[in-house]
């Protein structure tokens, strides 16, 4: 919990050889799985979680859940969909657990089961009532720190901004204030996203070097090669084409030699971005398309991406692919970022007639988030059609987003107005 990977693998291997009792070995079994997902050597974390828990299951199914749910993680993390389906089988083959005593561990496997599994309303369901307790609550509940790499992840697969909120403004301090450095470095991976998603560029790249710091003085190394793509992906909203590609090419041949094939897709995710702003659509939609390809579930950006390119390079077909394959998984979120997102790809498929009300309502979805590139994009695309039906003297609405005065655009760290990029999604 400290981030001492090192110790705690020390301490394991003296203890190992001393236990006897079946369940203590499968303890054990966890905590190597633990380690080497602390170490970064995803795969075989998995590999070892997913024993560990068969292990488990005999003596104590709620700690069986919660190791699946860590084993479910690490495959997810490590793109490797045949390790993912593995652990999705083994839920499967895990006995039930009574509703009203579920776990936030059991709330989030059974959710993440479900999404995984194109169930979006019930998967939906489920990861909401994971989270809600801890979105009111006055403290970090003890169990959410064995599960903050979850608690995490359902915010980035619903679009969900009152969880992004409160890991901004209340979780990252108290986690420093605690000492849990394992899950303030997975806040923190997480903070760098959600303020490259709001164009805080600067900030971003000030939480990157933090973490990488704390990587490093705790040799917890499984999130540098998130703190790496964060990086890399800021070079790519800001349109800083030579270094992107360079350090692009770096992490790719870096990621494909540890078998990470998520981070490997992360970096086509990255380099679609940065054409798709660059206009070249073409490549943009071979990078797009290769990402989602590598995706469990469908994620807003990169769908986003294969949508407006694929529509810019006349392969309809598969625009209007990605497009139905991202609308359940939008409906279900039912928040204003996926709505938003959803209804500008309808915009970008839609035919004259209807396309207007499209962008509008992209808009007035986006302008309740605080993800100021994305309204900057739907804006831009709007702007476009308009031109297009030579309607050049039709204005867009405020540009200021609802709630927000113009005051409250953020800012970066020497005081000058952080200006949307047009390559952001």
């Amino acid at each position: 919990m400290a981030g001492d990977a090192g110790v705690a693998r020390v301490l394991l291997e003296r203890a190992v050889p001393e236990l006897g009792d079946p369940l203590a070995r499968g303890k054990a079994r966890r905590l190597e799985g633990l380690t080497l997902n602390a170490a970064g050597q995803l795969p075989a974390a998995n590999a070892v979680l997913l024993d560990a828990a068969q292990m488990i299951e005999p003596f104590d199914a709620h700690l069986a859940r919660d190791t699946l749910l860590e084993a479910f993680l690490t495959a997810q993390s490590s793109g490797q969909s045949a390790a993912a389906a593995s652990v999705l089988q083994a839920v499967r083959s895990a006995p039930r657990v009574a509703d009203d005593q579920a776990t936030l561990a059991d709330l989030l496997l059974d959710g993440f089961a479900a999404v995984g599994e194109r169930r979006y309303e019930a998967g939906a369901a489920l990861l909401r009532r994971a989270v809600a307790p801890m979105v009111s609550a006055q403290a970090l509940p003890d169990e959410a720190l064995r599960h903050f790499m979850a608690v995490s992840i359902v915010e980035s697969l619903l679009y969900d901004e009152p969880v992004w909120d409160v890991l901004e403004h209340r979780w990252v301090e108290e986690l420093r204030g605690r000492g849990a450095l394992a899950a303030l470095l997975v806040a923190l991976a997480w903070l760098a996203n959600h303020q490259q998603r709001e164009g805080r560029f600067a900030e971003s790249e000030a939480t990157v070097a933090e973490g990488r710091a704390l990587s490093e003085a705790t040799g917890y190394r499984a999130y540098l090669g998130v703190f790496a793509l964060a990086e890399l992906e800021t070079l790519a909203w800001r349109g800083q084409e030579a270094d992107a590609r360079a350090y692009a090419d770096r992490l790719l041949g870096e990621f494909t030699e540890q078998g990470n094939g998520k981070a490997v897709h992360a970096v086509h995710a990255a380099l679609s971005w940065l054409d798709l702003g660059l206009g070249n659509y073409q490549e943009a939609l071979a990078s797009a398309r290769e990402t989602v390809a590598g995706q469990a579930v469908p994620a807003m950006r990169p769908i986003g991406v294969v949508v407006e390119a694929g529509v810019r390079s006349g392969d309809r077909e598969a625009a209007t692919a990605a497009l139905e394959a991202f609308a359940s998984l939008a409906q279900a979120s039912g928040t204003h970022m996926a709505l938003g997102f959803l209804a500008r790809s309808r915009a970008l498929l839609a035919d004259d007639d209807h396309a207007e009300a499209e962008y509008r309502e992209s808009i007035d979805h986006l302008r309740q988030c605080r993800g100021a590139p994305a309204l900057a994009r739907s804006r831009l695309l709007y702007g476009e059609w308009l031109r297009r039906q030579r309607r050049d003297h039709a204005r867009p609405p405020s540009r200021v987003p609802a709630g927000r005065t113009r005051q409250q655009i953020p800012v970066s760290a020497g005081g000058r107005r952080i200006r949307p990029s047009t390559t952001c999604l």
